[in-house]
């Protein structure tokens, strides 16, 4: 019946209270009707009426409720594949954002996908990880004035694996290195985390002098290396990582800039800042495909 209300002209992108049609499916498990949806252009980034919430932050709601025995949607279907493993669960969320979702989305409460990931670390840490790969800003705050990081200790506080904080403690360090903007409340959180670690894991490798001067160094080197790698002759890895104009798409189709960042073992050259070229290179490829449009 779906399909032939579609082959007549029925507006898949319609928005009800609760959402468009792509909503309901997934809500209720239908994956059949969701597959049809998309295969019929359903955009994937519309945000339902009731909540605000894109297929991004349904998705990883659901992850977390089931994390704790529960569902927040009793009929919703998501393989046990994709929740017990987190290879396939990275595999959706990529799909997702793939297909359109924008990952900095706010809901009703101004809280994006991070947020949501972070509201229970323990569970979400995996997700929070990707969704960080995927472009997530750390910076947003919600309507409450909390970034993810602030969030992730407030309902969390020290009961978790130290390695779960130190991932966004990390990130955060990242973007220092680099010169770029950090909220203040991310400030606060990293040495919240510091002078409080004998509430959490005093014992834990990572908050140790040594761990925390070796991954700074890590993120140096990686800068150092980035700065003395050019594609061209004016161009060097980091001026491509730091890139906000157009000319993006024209450095996703360099050739030595391919070679680099398409090597099998481009993660290992670049483990701190990796991410972020490949980022960069999505956003440039899509600035070219854009232009041969023209």
């Amino acid at each position: 019946m779906a399909q032939l209300l579609i082959k007549r002209g029925a507006n898949v992108d319609f928005v009800g209270p609760n959402g468009t049609a792509l909503h309901l499916a997934f809500v209720n498990g239908d994956m059949k009707m969701v597959d049809l949806l998309l295969s019929n252009r359903a955009t994937v980034n519309v945000t339902r009426p009731c909540d605000k919430k894109t297929m991004l932050h349904l998705f990883i709601d659901e992850l977390l409720h089931r994390s704790d025995g529960h569902w927040s949607f009793p009929l919703l279907d998501i393989p046990d594949i994709i929740y017990k493993n987190m290879e396939y669960q990275d595999v959706y969320l990529r799909k997702l954002v793939e297909l359109g979702c924008e990952v900095n989305a706010k809901d009703e409460e101004g809280n994006t996908a991070l947020h949501i990931a972070c509201t229970k670390l323990r569970d979400g840490e995996g997700c929070a990880r990707i969704v960080l790969e995927l472009g997530a800003n750390i910076n947003i705050e919600n309507d409450e004035g909390e970034t993810p990081f602030h969030r992730s200790l407030y309902y969390d506080g020290y009961r978790i694996n130290a390695d779960d904080f130190m991932m966004l403690y990390h990130h955060v360090q990242k973007l220092k290195a680099l010169g770029l903007e950090v909220n203040p409340n991310n400030e606060k959180c990293c040495a919240q985390l510091l002078s409080e670690k004998e509430e959490c894991d005093p014992e834990a490798e990572c908050f140790t002098e040594e761990s925390l001067a070796k991954m700074q160094q890590q993120r140096l080197d990686e800068i150092e290396k980035m700065q003395k790698t050019k594609i061209d002759r004016r161009t060097t890895l980091y001026k491509v990582l730091l890139e906000k104009s157009a000319i993006l798409g024209e450095y996703s189709r360099n050739d030595k800039f391919r070679k680099i960042i398409d090597a099998e073992n481009f993660s290992d050259e670049y483990p701190s800042y990796g991410f972020m070229l490949k980022l960069q290179d999505e956003r440039g490829q899509k600035i070219a495909e854009a232009h041969d449009k023209k």
